[in-house]
């Protein structure tokens, strides 16, 4: 949003870019600002590649505290999942280039002198965003199980995780949803009686109970164990 005081003009540009929009406002306000220009998005072609030089791409990698890329092979086809979204395909322009059909994203792989992968580059908005290689393995897929949705009751209340940061459980329905301060409510799915996971981002929880059955704290497992005591 910008104001031109001396004109009584507003100028407020909405986007769905990661591009900055200032250039835009202020053209708007003022003509003598030029407007930022943008090469057009190359165009990326699949090439053939043999199947063995997908093996060595598998793997876990960390682009940030929060955020891993998982990478594997389905079939003769190399899959990439960030954190919170779901798999999708990549295709090779050379050995070691890969491109998204579905979002202006490419991966590069990095290798060492012995040829083994260290680290996966993500291009992106005019940026490169490295992430190291954790394993060979991708993090294993969490697969949620059917539970009694009367068992969510004993979980529903609050838990202080720190001084001003409340986590509000509450079932909704067959579902539970957990809620921490400040953010929106989120459903966490079961994969045992006390173990549970959030799909849109890498974290889990897991509620305590005591010797008489009841629960007394939830845990978070994000970046670390988290204890949260239970309030009501």
């Amino acid at each position: 949003m910008g104001f031109d005081k001396k004109g009584k003009r507003c100028v407020v540009v909405l986007a769905n870019s990661a591009n900055a929009i200032d250039d835009i406002g202020f053209h708007l306000l003022e003509a003598k600002y030029e407007l930022q220009h943008f090469e057009p998005a190359k165009a990326h072609t699949a090439i053939q590649l043999d199947s063995k030089f997908l093996d060595r791409y598998v793997g876990r990698y960390q682009l940030s505290p929060s955020a891993f890329f998982n990478v594997r092979r389905a079939g003769d086809r190399l899959q990439a999942q960030l954190t919170g979204q779901s798999y999708l395909d990549l295709f090779p322009e050379s050995q070691t280039d890969f491109f998204y059909d579905v979002v202006d994203a490419q991966i590069t792989f990095n290798t060492n002198a012995g040829g083994r992968v260290t680290s996966l580059v993500l291009h992106q908005n005019g940026r490169d965003l490295p992430a190291p290689k954790l394993s060979d393995k991708p993090e294993k897929e969490r697969a949620a199980i059917k539970l009694d949705p009367k068992i969510y009751d004993a979980y529903a209340g609050q838990y202080e995780l720190a001084p001003g940061a409340i986590f509000t459980v509450r079932r909704d329905g067959d579902r539970l949803l957990a809620q921490l301060t400040g953010q929106t409510f989120l459903e966490v799915f079961p994969e045992s009686e006390t173990n549970f996971f959030y799909q849109v981002v890498d974290a889990q929880l897991t509620f305590v109970k005591n010797d008489k059955g009841e629960v007394t704290d939830l845990i978070l497992h994000q970046n670390g164990d988290k204890t949260a005591k239970r309030l009501k």
